[in-house]
């Protein structure tokens, strides 16, 4: 019974895993989609003549893929040093 148990959370576990893989993967295609979206539109703009609201819009676009990518690096980082500070049995 408990190793019935066992594998039914391991399987869960598993589907939990993967749906997060998954859900990571759309949102980084869903994260390019927009970027790509935002420099189009700015080099439309540019091109079009609005030369101040093209570079406004293109710099607003790298500045926040920029920040996000800032973002998650020290989340990353914080959630490890979080990680081994409580598997050393720091508080």
């Amino acid at each position: 019974m408990a190793e019935t148990q066992a594998k039914h959370r391991m399987s869960l576990e598993s589907r939990v895993v993967d749906a997060d893989i998954k859900r990571a993967n759309w949102g980084l295609a869903a994260g390019f989609v927009v970027a790509i979206a935002g420099l189009v539109a700015s080099c439309l703009m540019v091109v079009g003549g609005h030369e101040a609201a093209g570079l406004v819009l293109g710099g607003l676009d790298l500045g926040s893929l920029a920040g996000v990518f800032v973002y998650g690096t020290v989340s990353r980082r914080n959630e490890r040093e979080q990680r081994a500070k409580m598997m050393s049995g720091e508080s």
